[in-house]
């Protein structure tokens, strides 16, 4: 009978029985899946079980309050329970249940609530089955800081006993005045070493004061920068490059001799008598200024050219290395000091290499990796291979100048997994040492290598930097820790700072931190504006040159368009200009307490310079397009010489030249 309605009577009564029937059918449909919603994956990796008794507790934003970045044994479950028990916990408690976990490199997991991640770096086979701000006191398990679940039996986290901030001074190097603040900003949030990358800006004397900077530090200004280190409990480490790396004195044509390959200045040839002068030479001007120091690292690392000259090539590669770093190392021994090395120039030797060498009882390896897979890197042949030859090891991971030669802010998002998964590895891989971890190194470059543009600059990345060492600080990141590094970074007494960051929203903490002021917090809130402003000026610069079809190097070549679609295209660039200027105006006045002229200069430049010569291009092309009263009859006599090309048109298309069309 209602097929019969529906078929029969007019096209307009069938046509309406239709919808309805299709209205009906989308309506139960959608009932069906609401009632399975469950089994449907509205976006993996997140927690999303609701609360028995207090759901209030986790409502809407409050629910970031509760989220942590928890690394290695903090949750790691010691209690005898089995799952079944668990669950029955689950269920009887109304916890809020970890539904799917995202396995990541490095032993690690990553969960998500609401959007925000809760890390913990452990061993595989350890689960963490509950996230809860509500209290537990039955059945073994107890509330930790800020609601996380764990077992009363527990190990204990791992923090490092050094906690090094690095600092790359050959990039952008800031006044003594400003790195003072800072220094008491990393006292406060747990440093315990700082590590100073001098470069060129040491104020090197004798035969070496022509490889020093022109705005090298004076004497007085490094015995400032000690003296303040000092006077907040910090330990200095120096670093002075002693194999490769070594361009701000091989880029000279006065050192240029001790070059191993003519072509690079990156690195010398230690087959030459005047290397290793040259080099103790560097590391006794360095100790001289820096008596209280134990350690120095003596770099070693990317030695690019390597067994390459007429010298070298006739002996083995490792050889050659290891013979260096054991002259390098006995000497600085003989001086007093331990000596670093950072490791990847040994991550492919033998153990019987590096063990005949003798280097495991003269060095200490600094193992740096900056990813968020550090057993990528460094697998676990490399850690038993290690820690057969040496008796401890260094960490470094990085708060900056990792991910992007010409990046201007840090994501500190993956600082901190980088971070977080160190922790995990030093509490796993230290156990094979002797004598365990030395500590955490947290770099931060500002430079690639000595001819590299400048990065992620310091003042733009205290908010990493505070992030990432409250993290090893603490083994932690939780709601407290958060609050202190609010207070460190000066940011105002408001309810936005009362609750957790959001790293997935806000991966630059520019949008949490827009109210803190602390020492270069004018710059940081700048680059943000930097950021926008590339991206519209890019988009601006495409848009009309490569997307639309009047302002096209094809149409300047032959200065043919229409006048109105030009402006049309170029609305908006005196106004594009006028930003640049005043951003660069903000830059510079941002900038003037924490950098010289020169670099200030430098960054306008690499910076904001290339904005005003696009958009100045911009204003050239519209201005020659404009130009233009009348034009000319197509076809046009091509200006292209495309015999430069190993083109000849007439061969290739058979074009015939007939004048009598050809308008020049």
């Amino acid at each position: 009978m209602i097929f019969k309605r529906i078929t029969g009577g007019s096209p307009l009564r069938r046509l309406r029985c239709k919808q309805l029937v299709l209205t009906v059918f989308t309506v139960l449909a959608l009932l069906i899946m609401l009632s399975y919603k469950s089994y449907i994956p509205v976006k993996p990796n997140y927690l999303s079980r609701n609360l028995k008794n207090g759901d209030d507790i986790l409502n809407g934003s409050e629910r970031r309050n509760n989220v942590a970045f928890i690394p290695n044994d903090l949750h790691k479950q010691q209690a005898d329970m089995e799952s079944g028990q668990i669950q029955e916990m689950i269920a009887e408690n109304g916890i809020v249940e970890l539904e799917a976990t995202e396995e990541i490199p490095n032993r690690s997991k990553t969960a998500y609530y609401n959007g925000v991640p809760v890390y913990y770096p452990e061993e595989t086979d350890t689960k963490v089955n509950v996230f809860s701000e509500r209290k537990m006191t039955q059945n073994g398990f107890r509330a930790s800081i800020n609601g996380a679940n764990i077992p009363e039996i527990r190990a204990a986290p791992f923090i490092p006993e050094k906690r090094v901030v690095h600092f790359d001074l050959k990039g952008a190097p800031p006044k003594v005045s400003y790195l003072e603040q800072v220094f008491q900003i990393i006292s406060k949030l747990g440093a315990t070493h700082v590590l100073l990358e001098y470069e060129d800006m040491f104020p090197y004397a004798n035969d070496l004061s022509i490889i020093k900077a022109k705005n090298a530090y004076s004497l007085n200004e490094i015995k400032s920068m000690l003296s303040a280190a000092g006077s907040y409990n910090l330990e200095v480490i120096p670093l002075v490059q002693t194999f490769g790396h070594l361009e701000l004195a091989l880029k000279l044509k006065e050192f240029s001799h001790l070059r191993e390959v003519d072509e690079s200045p990156q690195a010398i040839c230690p087959s030459k008598n005047s290397s290793l002068d040259f080099v103790t030479d560097l590391i006794e001007q360095i100790i001289a200024v820096h008596q209280s120091s134990k350690f120095i690292h003596i770099g070693c690392d990317e030695v690019f050219y390597l067994g390459e000259c007429n010298i070298c090539k006739t002996k083995n590669r490792n050889s050659l290395f290891l013979q260096h770093i054991v002259k390098i190392a006995q000497f600085v021994r003989n001086k007093g000091f331990i000596p670093i090395v950072w490791h990847d120039m040994m991550i492919h030797m033998t153990f019987s290499e590096l063990k005949r060498s003798g280097i495991g009882n003269l060095v200490e390896p600094m193992i740096w990796v900056y990813a968020e897979d550090i057993y990528r890197f460094v697998p676990e042949t490399e850690w038993k291979k290690f820690s057969d030859v040496f008796s401890t090891f260094w960490s470094a991971s990085a708060y900056k100048g990792a991910f992007g030669e010409t990046l201007i802010l840090p994501e500190v998002k993956r600082h901190i997994d980088n971070n977080a998964n160190w922790l995990a590895v030093m509490r796993s891989e230290g156990t094979r040492f002797k004598n365990g971890v030395r500590g955490l190194v947290l770099t931060g470059w500002q430079r690639y290598d000595h001819f590299a543009v400048l990065c992620e600059l310091l003042p733009g990345s205290l908010p990493s930097l505070a992030m990432t060492l409250s993290l090893v600080s603490n083994a932690r990141i939780d709601l407290p820790i958060a609050k202190k590094v609010y207070q460190v970074l000066e940011c105002i007494n408001s309810p936005k700072y009362e609750s957790f960051f959001d790293l997935t929203y806000d991966p630059k903490l520019v949008d949490k931190l827009a109210y803190c002021f602390f020492p270069g917090a004018s710059f940081f809130k700048a680059l943000y504006r930097l950021e926008k402003l590339q991206n519209e000026v890019d988009k601006t610069w495409k848009a009309a040159t490569y997307e639309r079809g009047w302002m096209t190097d094809y149409n300047l070549r032959y200065n043919f368009s229409e006048p109105s679609r030009v402006d049309e295209i170029t609305s908006e660039l005196n106004s594009l200009i006028s930003s640049v200027t005043v951003l660069a105006k903000n830059f510079i006045e941002a900038m003037d307490d924490i950098f010289d002229v020169y670099t200030v200069q430098e960054w306008l430049e690499q910076k904001i310079l290339p904005l005003f010569e696009l958009l100045g291009k911009l204003k050239s092309r519209k201005k020659s397009l404009k130009s233009h009263k009348a034009w000319k009859v197509r076809p046009f006599t091509s200006t292209v010489d495309w015999k430069k090309y190993d083109l000849n048109l007439e061969i290739l298309f058979k074009v015939e030249k007939r004048s009598d069309y050809l308008v020049t």
